[in-house]
């Protein structure tokens, strides 16, 4: 025996004595494969990877790995678990969703931010998911889809029940009001306002500028019923009804309420109310080129009016009409003498200086004449008086209720009744004289019993 053998002999006594020693203290133990000092609490060896039995020290655990070699022990550990294989890729799936599936759904944000509605909803790949941790964003992107695709009634009920979530009150005011415009041109304007009704429930601005709008076309409506017919005095609370909404803000209605005013006017000109009919569209009159051009055409309308009253002896109307015309034409002018034939007319006096005042006006008026020779009342009133002949000894003398004439051959009475038609003297079915008025203190009578032209002057 060399010394090396006698040095590993005692050495291995030694080892067995330590690892007695330690045994007996319950420390260490030697490991059943190779021999190695082991922990009893270790669960294989550190050397070789045999397991470790913790009952006995001089008890091998019976584990088929104690006669593996090394490699395949090794080669054992780095098998990995299935279950634990079928959890790593599991995670690593869900990793690569929620990757997928937020980036996504952020993109699906900054999109929506920008309205663009319709690619925000194709990155809302699992929409599902997202109703649930984020309900509010589907439903706004739904929302917005409606917008872009020309539903704005559902774009807008849809933004308005989502209340203040990002800026859903804004656009659910624009879609309304696009809204709004769709039946505008539809001419749905009963709908119009019943949307205005609708939307003013979730406290929508723009409700009563669409309702004001509605109020206003139903009311034009009522006007366009009319339909060439004919006014009646509920045209007067229609054109009210717009003067109403202009008060209450909507300024556009202002237009509407002059154009309305324009048939208020044709109203009370169909009932003879010129002086209304004048009053309605005056103070409208420069509103802009539409309501010139209609005052200008109301304004010629009365004024034909105001002559056929002058020559039908209606002076009072005629008047009236023509101090409402002012400087129009030749207004000035009928105003006056309208005014003097009245007083003539309700004169009691055979001739007045009203008389002579209109005859005043012949120059301005040339029918005058004619329109005095027609009017029995005005006529009877010119022909009072004394008449002289400056040839054929021809006297008479005009009294109200008749005439008395001298040198007259077909006189039949003292005091004849007598009638005037179509510049005429009618005594009885007679036809005595036609005549013509020159001017105040001249005329000429044509006699019809002796066909003879008499030329008169008032004494």
């Amino acid at each position: 025996m060399d010394f090396d053998e006698i040095n590993n002999t005692y050495t291995n006594q030694d080892n067995e004595y330590e690892s007695e020693q330690y045994s007996n203290n319950g420390m260490l133990i030697n490991c059943p494969d190779c021999g190695n000092m082991v922990s009893k609490r270790a669960a294989v060896c550190p050397k070789c990877g045999c397991p470790i039995s913790d009952n006995s020290i001089n008890v091998i655990a019976p584990e088929k790995n104690c006669n593996k070699s090394k490699k395949e022990i090794k080669k054992e550990k780095k098998k990995i678990p299935v279950k634990l294989l079928i959890l790593a890729s599991l995670a690593l799936l869900l990793i690569i969703f929620l990757c997928v599936y937020f980036g996504n759904y952020f993109a699906a944000k900054s999109l929506a931010k920008k309205e663009k509605f319709v690619p925000a909803y194709n990155h809302l790949i699992i929409r599902a998911v997202t109703s649930i941790h984020d309900k509010k964003f589907v439903k706004y992107v739904n929302a917005g889809c409606y917008k872009e695709n020309g539903y704005p009634k559902e774009a807008a009920e849809e933004f308005y029940k989502l209340s203040n979530y990002m800026n859903s009150f804004s656009l659910a005011e624009e879609c309304s009001l696009e809204y709004a415009k769709k039946l505008v041109d539809e001419e749905k304007h009963q709908e119009e306002y019943n949307w205005a009704e609708e939307i003013s429930q979730y406290g929508s601005e723009v409700s009563k500028d669409i309702q004001l709008e509605a109020r206003c076309l139903l009311n034009s409506d009522k006007i366009l019923a009319y339909d060439g017919k004919g006014f009646d005095s509920k045209i007067i609370d229609i054109s009210n009804e717009f003067k109403k909404i202009y008060n209450e803000g909507y300024e556009e209605a202002y237009e509407f309420y002059v154009a309305s005013l324009y048939d208020v006017a044709l109203y009370y000109s169909g009932i003879d109310d010129w002086e209304k009919c004048l009053d309605t569209i005056e103070p409208v009159k420069n509103f802009n080129a539409n309501s010139k051009e209609m005052y200008a055409s109301m304004v010629k309308i009365s004024y034909n009016r105001a002559k056929v009253y002058f020559s039908d002896g209606e002076y009072d109307k005629a008047y009236k009409i023509f101090s409402k015309l002012g400087d129009y034409e030749d207004s000035a002018s009928y105003k006056q003498v309208s005014y003097d034939l009245k007083v003539v007319v309700a004169a009691a006096d055979a001739y007045s200086n009203e008389l002579m005042d209109a005859f005043s006006y012949t120059y301005a008026i040339p029918q005058l004449t004619d329109v005095m020779s027609k009017d029995y009342r005005v006529l009877d009133k010119y022909l009072r008086g004394n008449w002289t002949t400056l040839w054929g000894n021809y006297y008479f003398n005009m009294k109200k209720d008749g005439y008395i004439s001298y040198n007259v051959p077909w006189k039949t009475g003292d005091e004849p009744t007598y009638h005037y038609e179509n510049n005429a003297i009618y005594f009885g079915s007679v036809k005595v004289f036609t005549f013509e008025i020159s001017n105040y203190n001249e005329m000429f009578i044509y006699a019809a019993k002796d066909g003879n032209v008499y030329h008169l002057v008032r004494n």
